[in-house]
């Protein structure tokens, strides 16, 4: 068993599941050409959502990574492992404020048939800020977050078709979630994930606790020890995300 398991609570972690052409992959430091099927499951989502389960993880974050990128999000994969998990899921499904209706109409119909969905708002895919609002109004303000995505701590923001300015700092991110109702913020630093080098994420999660008291707050990336979900709990943190240090490899 994982030391992470002996010593910290296991109701604050969170199993993450990364989707990339149907199959779990592990995912390190956001070099995503690079990512593998995860060995011990050989890639089959399912059977990593039965290991966090064996383990007593309850709660899962899914990234689809294909729609991440710009790709189709792949709502079966979802709906499976929703249905699997019978527990929270919160998804990442690469909002970006140009969805289709048809794409808009499937989300609200998922989020109906899976009442334990939480979708994500990330800024790596979210053209602007005013975004987040057709999101809430699509699957509503309790059942969204906002995801703030760094890489080695710079805010990662999707870059406008029609212009490269800044699309929003943090501070206005924060606010926008927070006036619309949202109910929290997943927090990541790219270049930390799969790493096991520790959390990279304690000042933004401090920072989102300061301006936005009442969110709840999810964060991973590095996570290798009790330890390391205690300081992310104490920088404001309500629920780690964890991959590598649950596999049995680590």
């Amino acid at each position: 068993m994982s030391a992470i398991l002996t010593d910290a609570n296991v109701s604050v972690l969170v199993g993450v599941i990364d989707l990339m052409d149907g199959s779990a992959v592990h995912a390190v430091a956001g070099r995503r050409d690079e990512y593998r099927p995860v060995p011990f499951c050989d890639g089959d989502p399912s059977r990593l959502v039965l290991h966090y389960q064996q383990l007593g993880i309850e709660s899962f974050y899914v990234a689809d990574l294909d729609a991440i990128c710009g790709r189709k999000l792949d709502f079966r994969a979802i709906e499976t492992l929703a249905s699997a998990a019978d527990a929270e899921v919160v998804v990442d499904c690469g909002w970006s404020g140009r969805e289709s209706q048809a794409d808009l109409r499937t989300i609200k119909q998922l989020s109906n048939r899976c009442q334990s969905i939480r979708w994500v708002a990330a800024t790596e895919s979210v053209l602007r800020v005013e975004s987040l609002r057709m999101l809430t109004d699509v699957v509503s303000p309790h059942r969204t977050l906002l995801g703030l995505d760094y890489r080695a701590g710079q805010l990662l923001l999707a870059v406008e078709q029609l212009g490269s300015e800044q699309l929003g700092s943090e501070q206005d991110w924060i606010a926008a979630a927070a006036e619309l109702g949202c109910v929290g913020a997943v927090v990541l630093d790219l270049a930390a994930v799969g790493t096991s080098g520790g959390p990279a994420t304690l000042d933004a999660c401090r920072q989102v606790k300061a301006m936005w008291p009442h969110a709840l707050i999810y964060s991973g990336g590095g996570i290798r020890s009790a330890d390391d979900v205690r300081r992310l709990q104490e920088a404001g943190c309500d629920h780690c995300l964890v991959a590598t240090a649950l596999h049995p490899s680590s």
